[in-house]
């Protein structure tokens, strides 16, 4: 609902200030052009990076002569419409980017690390492009992926996402001036992509931080969860990067050590939590086995 929200609101702002984009067959350049960008990264299908590439082989065609009618899309408007898609892909990877994640693992040097990819993909409805001056509703999907070790997904999303608003915004600012002449169309079209690389750019220096699902030098690590999740309620349960360090006070180390002490009845469980707290959580085999936990492997 706050994806169709945003997004009216948003498209109602471009409707007031006189933004339309006419549709016509110029535009079918757009998804070729993506999609053979999709060959050689999926990063490249972002219209931050396929805007611009069309721009420059449209600049190629007028410099050799041969202009072609195909390229006639509205640089400018197109500019602003990057610009709003990220805003709303900032506010929903804020709100929901770590909603949906899984275990991975990597190697930090000759130290294993556990770690967790956030998916979000939202189908965004706009009011921007229009026929014969009647605006129609379109469906853009907007895709927010990515790896994180230092920080919890949801964490990683929220920093992510405001980022990738300010981003937004920023572009905007640009298409605004680009439309008043303020700014060169090269100069536009070339910070989009430029701009962009300052996100993962972003993304990588976060990720140069302390690893914050290490392998335990005692216990193992729990990163997700095969079968059920646990949801007892009044009750602590196990969660993603927990530690068990015993069962019914046997030390256990590997995953090997934890399926031999399991018995059937209730079993103690000593977790240690992210936050370095011991606590202690009682579990019955059946429900232990439902949810069929995924632990960081050996190094």
């Amino acid at each position: 609902m706050i994806s169709c929200g945003v997004s009216l609101l948003l498209s109602a702002l471009v409707i007031l200030s006189g933004i339309k984009i006419s549709i016509s067959w110029a535009y079918l350049i757009v998804i070729i052009v993506s999609i053979m960008m999709n060959q050689i990264e999926s990063k490249f299908t972002c219209m931050a990076y396929v805007m611009p590439t069309i721009f420059i082989i449209d600049e190629v065609f007028v410099l050799s002569g041969l202009k072609s009618h195909y390229f006639n899309l509205a640089y400018v408007e197109m500019i602003l419409l990057v610009g709003i898609l990220h805003c709303i892909e900032g506010i929903l990877t804020l709100s929901y980017g770590g909603n949906r994640n899984w275990a991975i693992m990597t190697y930090r040097g000759k130290k294993v690390a556990g770690g967790y990819q956030a998916y979000g993909k939202w189908l965004i409805p706009l009011l921007l492009f229009s026929i014969n001056g009647i605006y129609i509703p379109i469906v853009a999907a907007v895709v927010y992926s990515n790896a994180s070790f230092v920080l919890t997904p949801r964490a990683k999303a929220r920093i992510m996402g405001s980022w990738i608003f300010v981003y937004g915004l920023v572009i905007i600012v640009i298409g605004y001036l680009t439309s008043l002449g303020d700014l060169p169309l090269l100069f536009s079209m070339i910070s989009m992509p430029i701009l962009h690389e300052i996100l993962f750019a972003i993304d990588t220096h976060i990720e140069q931080g302390e690893l914050l699902y290490p392998y335990p030098k005692q216990g193992i690590r729990v990163m997700d969860f095969k079968g059920a999740v646990p949801s007892r309620i009044g009750k602590m349960d196990i969660e993603k990067g927990d530690i068990i360090l015993k069962i019914n006070e046997s030390r256990v180390n590997t995953e090997e050590e934890y399926r031999a002490v399991l018995i059937n009845k209730n079993m103690k469980l000593v977790l240690q939590k992210l936050s370095g707290a011991i606590t202690v959580v009682q579990y019955t085999y059946e429900e232990l086995e439902e949810m069929k936990l995924v632990f960081l492997p050996p190094i």
